[in-house]
């Protein structure tokens, strides 16, 4: 695994900005969260200094008044007139640092050492004054902080090693052992670059695609200063791949060419006058001509900037007012006709490309190849609002030409991309694309940094688990839609298998069905019933509505309806009988409740005759109970729900000293198991996908390994980070399918009738195909994937197309093979290897090496290893060397199964539990209803976990996610109904979500859903939803608002959004919150 630098060391960043115009600029964030204030003119400064070279400290830096030290403020004063002060005053430190570098350090003088040592100090004081200034209490040292500086592009990159490195190691700011990444260098184009890509990717369509690797861009900016001087700088970029591994990831610039042009107003008006003499006057050199020249030049002088006023209300893209003639001749100039014409035809671009033609040919020449082709170039555009505003010469001009500019490139690209409204227009953007990189690197450090595994949060209460006590015995509830199974493995001390109980000794003379017999595969939960079921189901509800408050009862009142619930299993159901079916939920639950209850009663058979329940000699037993996933998302929803069921049923008691519970789905918890087998170890935080195929859906699991291997060659253990379940075209319909076409195209293998010997036109209608896939379809099921040990491969097997002739199509199963079941194994290798480079899929990730497929639908034991073998063929030709795919013999409850005199696989999930995802942090949503909020008005909100009412302040937060929360591989959800007074039926309206991260809960509700803003840490963002009433039918004016949290593992990062129910994501503003620098935080359940 990579080795990377922990930034969570540090829990906040200061970024410093050196401007080659002698500007500082600085900015404080959390890791996350924005806390310095961007807006505020304390995040600037020029580099002026007074330096005490007796004392070796900043006596006076241009910070604002307020903010002098009194100290030092008072020492300024009383040594102002002294002679022997050791003042040393340093103006344009920055411009001085440069050529101190490129004079070399041997070379340095007396001046380039104190200039050094003043740097130095400087640089400790501003990240002292930064502290200070924005009042952080949780910042207790330096120690507690990392930093980006940006440098000018006209810098070299040595300098940032050899000689500003070392300056923040003497400054105590960073150490000499410090990683590298504590100091990140970036230069003003490379942040500016970056800036361009976060602040515009996720807001639209438009900008999907517009940052490829390998494009080129041409990044203008106007740097408009407070004086009488402006620069236009021009940066031609080519995008590249970071060395960072971040999918999604921001592009790396590479700087191809730059160039910088400044402007003054006398620049402008000499170049003006130079122009105009040229042009008007080219061979008149009498003196009185200047005065007319002049005249023009005044005249110019207002007329761009009245132009420019008025461009600045148009649209930018709209560049008309700069193509117009913008000059109307007065007859005091005393022109003639040849060249008052000449004038009254001038553009501002004309004037433009004529008195600068030798910067813009410069920029132009840049972006052309050696070979005299034009580069094919995306043209962003920066333009500081407050520049604008100035209404100067110099800065409307810098407008001017940077339009020019961008005009001219049109034939090569008209790809423009403008950065300049008003919400950001004293931002400064380097700073924040400083910030977008910053967090990347702080995502690469979460993404490849080893997991936190932190001690189990209060084991003592845990009903999976049993800690101190060793177990003795495991028995397994293997729910599959096609079987459920039942075993049992007594262990010894070490958790070597010392005899198993297979499912036939528990099912010895009993039935137990199957639950794909009752709730057929559908995504809407259905439950379809005998209806001998239906007054056991009604008894059940009632004892669950009656005996509420009387636990024991309700137990021995509902295992007698599970024995009734057996006896209608055993006695089998009739063809001839009425079966019910039903979608109630409450049905649907009783069912399974009386299904776990008829478990229970066999399993209690079973273990009777093993003396287990006498009070000497209790044995303490973990139950296992492994469902298939799409099951249990159909039929139940999540393994919380399904452990609450479990434990109703009376299967096994919460908090039992000697039964403990723990439920996984198919799929979960093989690492073990499957490096047994092949002796594979897996570098940490590496990712492999384990996929199922089965009848209908192939379920594809993507884990990452979080430990190494352990002492005594402990097994690895890993994660789900995420499941997908596939609908594919059944199976046994997709194999019909294809017989039918290939016996349909080709003939001859088709035994005609005397009839269709020679016209066999009407053979092929509807009636035949149906009843050949119907005769196949049954071949398949039960000769070829059940278990048929006797089974010929090249047996023929005859199947008749007519009822009213005897044209046959003779079969053996290796014709089958060869003609059905090989290209619909193509297809499953082809989706099951695409699935890692699919980005709707894991295609996000890169650290998958592995494959690990396995077949469910296929149930004959001497057929199986030819489909094994048969798919490990079509998987080769995926493959790469990178990439390595295995298909194992055995489904997921054959590895997780007992075997005599070895380790039982889930010992040490009993014993210790398994490790989970939790979150780091505390994380709240506020929720503001503009018109609500103005009239004075209160919403009330309801949780659907606790179904009660309580008003919910604009000021207060709801508590969504705590820390310590597992966060497993789907999102955590969340319904809360906000309830609006009729006057607010209106048939729009906006309401804000807020999220924020809470450092701690006290202050909150005692039901822990409720907390006072002003307790809250830090804002993470904010988006505003466009509730649209005549869309959503509510019941007592309620709003039905999801609230959503996904983690993003290949990212490093929390994403959290809202939504209405019903409706499509409207966002106002803003977009779904992203908590950045997420690291992977581990704790055993």
């Amino acid at each position: 695994m990579e080795e990377v630098y922990d930034l969570h060391q540090h829990a906040y960043c200061i970024f410093i900005q050196l401007e080659s115009s002698g500007k500082i600029n600085w900015q404080i964030d959390s890791n996350i969260a924005n806390k310095g204030g961007l807006n505020d003119e304390r995040n600037s400064t020029t580099d002026y200094l007074m330096y005490d070279e007796r004392n070796m400290e900043i006596v006076y830096w241009k910070c604002p008044p307020e903010y002098y030290a009194p100290e030092l403020r008072e020492r300024l004063e009383n040594n102002r007139h002294c002679k022997n002060r050791a003042y040393i005053t340093i103006k344009h430190f920055i411009d001085k640092l440069y050529c101190a570098f490129k004079k070399g350090k041997n070379n340095w003088n007396k001046n380039d050492l104190i200039l050094e040592l003043a740097v130095k100090n400087f640089i400790r004081a501003l990240a002292n004054y930064i502290i200070d200034s924005y009042s952080f209490p949780t910042i207790h040292s330096l120690i507690e902080l990392h930093y980006v500086c940006i440098v000018p592009y006209e810098w070299e990159d040595e300098i940032r090693e050899e000689l500003l490195r070392p300056i923040f190691i003497q400054s105590g700011l960073i150490t000499k052992t410090d990683h590298k990444d504590r100091l990140l260098f970036l230069s003003e184009p490379e942040s500016f670059f970056y800036y361009t890509q976060r602040n515009n990717r996720p807001r639209s369509e438009l900008y999907n695609g517009y940052y490829q690797v390998g494009d080129h861009y041409l990044l203008c900016r106007v740097d408009v200063d407070h004086k009488r001087k402006s620069s236009i700088h021009v940066h031609l970029i080519e995008a590249q791949p970071t060395v960072l591994n971040i999918p999604e990831e921001l592009l790396y610039p590479r700087i191809l060419f730059s160039s910088k042009l400044s402007f003054t107003v006398d620049s402008i008006k000499s170049n003006l006058n130079f122009f105009l003499r040229a042009k008007l006057f080219p061979e008149d050199n009498n003196s009185y001509k200047n005065d007319y020249v002049d005249m023009i030049v005044k005249y110019l002088y207002k007329s761009i900037i009245t132009g420019m006023y008025l461009f600045e209300e148009s649209d930018y893209t709209d560049l008309t007012i700069l193509k117009k003639p913008c000059i109307k001749v007065k007859k005091e100039w005393k022109l003639n006709e040849t060249q008052s014409k000449y004038l009254e035809t001038l553009s501002l671009f004309d004037i433009c490309l004529e008195t600068d033609r030798k910067m813009i040919n410069t920029i132009k020449k840049g972006l052309y190849t050696s070979n005299n082709q034009a580069k094919q170039c995306k043209v962003l555009i920066f333009q500081e609002e407050w520049g604008v505003l100035n209404k100067t010469l110099h800065s409307l001009w810098s407008i001017a030409i940077l339009e020019y500019i961008a005009d001219s490139l049109n034939y090569i690209n008209k790809s423009i991309i403008r950065f300049d409204g008003t919400y950001f227009s004293r931002i400064n953007k380097a700073l924040l694309g400083a910030q977008h990189y910053s967090q990347e690197v702080i995502c690469n450090s979460d993404i490849n940094s080893r997991p936190r595994i932190l001690p189990s949060i209060e084991p003592t209460l845990s009903s999976s688990v049993f800690l101190d006590h060793k177990i003795n015995a495991v028995l397994n509830i293997d729910i599959l839609p096609g079987y459920t199974l039942l075993s049992c493995a007594f262990v010894n001390s070490n958790g070597i298998v010392e005899k198993v109980l297979d499912n036939h000794y528990f099912t010895n003379n009993k039935i137990l069905p199957p639950l794909k017999l009752f709730y057929p595969v559908s995504e809407i939960a259905t439950l379809v019933m005998n209806e001998r079921c239906i007054p056991l189901i009604n008894k059940h509800l009632s004892y669950n509505l009656n005996c509420m408050f009387d636990p024991d009862y309700y137990f021995q009142k509902t295992k007698k309806l599970a024995i009734k619930f057996g006896d209608i299993l055993n006695e089998g159901f009739s063809s001839k009988e009425i079966f019910i079916s039903t979608q109630e939920p409450k049905n649907i639950e009783a069912f399974l409740l009386l299904y776990f209850g008829y478990i229970n009663e066999i399993i209690l058979s079973g273990l009777s005759t093993q003396q287990l329940n006498s009070d000497s000699t209790r044995t303490r037993i973990g139950y296992l109970v492994s469902i298939e996933k799409r099951l249990l998302n159909s039929i139940v929803g999540t393994k919380e729900h399904l452990k609450e069921l479990v434990f109703e049923s009376g299967l096994v008691k919460n908090n039992d000293e000697y039964k403990k519970l723990r439920i996984i789905t198919q799929g979960e918890g093989l690492l073990p198991a499957i490096q047994k087998q092949i002796n594979l170890e897996l570098p940490i935080k590496s990712c492999f996908v384990i996929a199922q195929l089965h009848e209908n859906h192939v379920q594809l699991t993507l884990n990452q390994v979080v430990t190494d291997v352990g002492l005594e060659d402990e097994a690895q253990e890993a994660i789900i980070l995420q499941d997908k379940i596939v609908p594919i075209e059944n199976i046994y319909e997709s194999l019909c399918i294809s017989m039918w076409d290939k016996i349909s195209r080709n003939t001859s293998l088709i035994q005609f009738c005397d009839l269709h010997c020679r016209d066999n036109e009407h053979l092929f209608e509807l009636t035949a195909k149906n009843k050949f896939t119907e005769s196949l379809r049954e071949f398949i099921s039960a000769k070829i994937f059940t278990g048929n040990l006797n089974l010929q491969m090249d047996n023929v097997r005859r199947m008749e197309l007519s009822h009213t002739c005897h044209c046959a199509v003779n079969l053996s199963v290796r014709s089958i093979l060869d003609i059905s079941i090989r290209p619909f194994m193509y297809e499953m290798a082809s989706l099951i290897s695409s699935s890692i480079i699919n980005r709707d899929y894991f295609g996000k990730y890169n650290e998958i090496e592995h494959i690990f497929s396995m077949i469910h639908f296929n149930r004959n034991q001497r057929f199986h290893p030819i489909l094994v073998n048969l798919l490990k063929e079509e998987l080769n030709d995926f493959n790469n060397d990178e990439k390595h795919s295995w298909v194992l013999l055995e489904v997921p409850n054959q590895l997780l199964q007992p075997v005599v005199h070895q380790r039982l696989v889930v010992y040490k999930s009993f014993q210790v539990g398994d490790l989970k995802q939790i979150s780091n942090s505390n994380y709240g949503f506020l929720i503001d209803i503009y018109r609500l909020r103005y009239g004075g008005i209160e919403p009330l909100y309801r949780d659907q976990r606790y179904y009660t009412g309580s008003t919910f302040e604009n000021s207060t937060l709801f508590i969504f996610l705590e820390k310590g929360d597992i966060i497993n591989d789907a999102s955590v959800n969340r319904v809360i109904y906000l309830t609006l007074p009729p006057i607010c039926r209106e048939t729009e309206v906006d309401i804000t979500i807020y999220t924020y991260k809470i450092e701690s809960l006290d202050g909150s509700t005692p039901d822990r859903t409720l907390l006072k803003k002003e307790n809250a840490d830090e804002k993470i963002d904010v988006h505003t939803l466009l509730v649209n009433f005549e869309e959503m039918p509510m019941e007592k004016n309620e709003i039905p608002l999801i609230l959503s949290v996904e983690i993003k593992p290949y990212s490093s990062s929390l994403s959290f959004s809202a939504k209405i129910v019903g409706q499509e994501l409207i966002l106002v503003d803003g977009y779904p919150a992203k908590d950045v620098g997420t690291p992977m935080t581990l704790t055993r359940f």
